[in-house]
């Protein structure tokens, strides 16, 4: 069964990604086209990552329970039932917001049962040694993905709108697809997934919560605010790119959003991802801290510009949304050294950071209210002020000395699971 690693290991991984994918970036979409405000869309997708920020609260006994590999294949089965589900909440028997709503909440509660099941599985079946060279292939299949999903997907569905002549019906359509994509991986993966050794599962599983220190709540505080500024851009730069010229977005069409955002802006996303990893394990964290928190908090200048000077094509706006995402991919891994000191080696091989339970949780409320502030600010002062949370962060961090006091401790960690 080794040698068919090559090719359950890029499909599972690949498959874990397709519903994440909906949840956090296709569902946005989803409630504004079907009438939602910004205020409510994003606050019901807010609350999508609610199953996320709860998850260590499971996963002790989903560890307990075992059989990882049989788990998996239910969580699958359960996924294409609820996909099928949602393309029918469009439909059946007409539109109800509800039955939308809680598809979706449905979907994520068996995405984070999926997530935890798999992470325990590939370090049941993987090695140390080789869970590090099969890292960057599970990386690789899991943006490549998001790709597809948040970017083809939602092309096929903008092209449906226009054949079809009805919103929801094309929305319908485009989940059945991603239901009968999913079949697929959830019927290969009965067959090709490994059984793992039973003498070692429970032996292989990381069980580390953290480092000993007493800084944990400063290292949660500076997390909260290193993140603000990216939480509060993560649904209201989809928003100000579909509202309309008229009221102050820029009147984006869905394909144009799946191509500049989906496509484009994830591919920006995971080039930076992988330089700022790289750079994390290259160097100490004392040399890489700063420019990789600066990083992640530029991401947030490039939609203030682009209020002030909007993109006059769609390769302009592709340019600047490979920019944001490029960014924000460098210095999103500078997370690493305040999960490390906090969660220890729990999330070291955690391919999506929104995975993780402190970081969707630190992300959660801003996520929830800036819809509601993007549509009482409007989006030159929102996106204005987003930019200028980040150098308050910074200032944060450096008087409260928050580098110095974690350095030893995270840097050892993270040079040691590298």
């Amino acid at each position: 069964m080794r040698r068919h690693r090559w090719l359950w290991i890029p499909s599972l991984f690949a498959a874990g990604e397709i519903p994440v994918t909906i949840i956090t970036y296709v569902a946005l979409l989803m409630f504004l086209q079907m009438g939602a405000s910004p205020a409510v869309a994003a606050a019901c997708c807010g609350c999508l990552f609610i199953p996320w920020t709860l998850k260590d609260q499971f996963s002790e006994r989903l560890k307990k329970t075992g059989h990882f590999r049989r788990q998996i294949q239910l969580a699958e089965l359960a996924m294409v039932l609820v996909l099928m589900g949602l393309a029918l909440s469009f439909t059946h028997c007409g539109f109800k917001f509800w039955r939308l709503f809680a598809c979706l909440l449905a979907l994520s509660v068996v995405t984070a049962w999926h997530e935890l099941v798999s992470r325990f599985y590939y370090d049941c079946v993987l090695h140390a040694r080789e869970r590090h060279l099969w890292n960057g292939v599970a990386m690789f299949f899991s943006q490549t993905a998001v790709v597809f999903t948040y970017g083809l997907v939602i092309m096929i569905v903008g092209a449906l709108q226009v054949v079809c002549r009805s919103i929801s019906v094309a929305w319908a359509q485009g989940c059945y697809v991603v239901a009968g994509v999913f079949l697929l991986f959830t019927v290969y993966h009965i067959f090709s997934l490994e059984r793992p050794n039973l003498d070692g599962d429970m032996a292989a599983v990381v069980t580390d919560r953290g480092l000993p220190g007493a800084h944990r709540k400063l290292a949660i505080s500076c997390l909260v605010l290193l993140m603000l500024p990216q939480s509060l851009m993560f649904f209201s730069r989809v928003v100000f790119l579909l509202t309309p010229l008229s009221k102050g977005g820029l009147g984006c069409t869905i394909q144009d959003i799946a191509f500049a955002q989906g496509a484009v802006g994830v591919i920006g996303f995971s080039v930076g991802l992988v330089l700022g990893r790289h750079l994390l394990k290259a160097f100490p964290v004392a040399k890489v801290f700063w420019p990789l928190a600066v990083a992640l908090g530029l991401s947030p200048c490039v939609y203030a510009l682009m209020v002030v000077c909007p993109p006059p094509s769609l390769a302009a706006l592709c340019v600047a949304t490979f920019s944001a995402q490029f960014l924000f991919g460098l210095g999103i891994p500078v997370c690493d050294v305040f999960l490390v000191y906090v969660s220890g080696e729990r999330y070291q091989r955690t391919i999506n950071y929104i995975y993780i339970p402190m970081l969707a949780g630190a992300m959660f409320l801003p996520l929830a209210l800036s819809g509601w502030l993007v549509s009482w600010l409007g989006f030159g002062l929102f996106f204005a002020i987003d930019a200028l949370l980040a150098p308050f962060s910074w200032l944060v961090m450096y008087f409260s000395k928050v580098r110095y006091k974690m350095r030893g401790e995270a840097d050892n960690s993270l040079k040691v699971n590298s």
